[in-house]
């Protein structure tokens, strides 16, 4: 039997990482942490889900600063 050593995305822990089914339209493996009750994918295959990225903001922040003649820099800082 193979012991899971996913660790947690969100605070870190191995130990209490356990299998939480499957996602529906990707079919990837995912986890429930027991330390911070979050669920989660060791894999995503859509960069723009995951947890830590923020793509749509600086997507709209830029194309609204280049449509509205505003510096891309003051966007970015708010």
């Amino acid at each position: 039997m193979r012991v899971n050593k996913t660790p947690c995305r969100f605070c870190g822990e191995v130990e209490g990482v356990r299998k939480h089914g499957s996602g529906k339209s990707t079919k990837i493996q995912r986890y429930y942490c027991t330390h911070c009750a979050k669920t989660f994918q060791a894999k995503y295959i859509y960069n723009i889900i995951q947890p830590d990225v923020s793509s749509s903001d600086v997507v709209n922040k830029t194309r609204y600063s280049s449509t509205n003649s505003v510096n891309s820099s003051t966007m970015m800082n708010n």
